[in-house]
């Protein structure tokens, strides 16, 4: 999927064991990481070492959307992110 996290982009593959392979824009150049996807309380969890959090899909007029709602572990702050299935 792809997206902007305030200007930045964000691209995610989720893989099938729940890995999730990042690539991040930033002003410096683009920083790849890895998360994990799992499931909790029924409701996706999204884990890095840089943030977690929930992430919901919603069907948008037959797009589907990722909707990730980040907490920042170095400072708390909040984020978010949609991701939209890349073509």
């Amino acid at each position: 999927g792809q997206s902007s996290l305030g200007t930045n982009p964000l691209e995610w593959t989720i893989k099938e064991d729940g890995t999730v392979q990042v690539i991040a824009g930033t002003p410096s150049g683009p920083r790849t990481g890895v998360g994990k996807m799992s499931v909790k309380d029924g409701r996706f969890f999204y884990e890095s070492g840089s943030s977690s959090g929930i992430v919901t899909l919603q069907e948008d007029g037959g797009r589907r959307v990722l909707k990730y709602d980040a907490v920042f572990k170095r400072d708390n702050s909040r984020g978010g992110a949609e991701l939209t299935p890349a073509k």
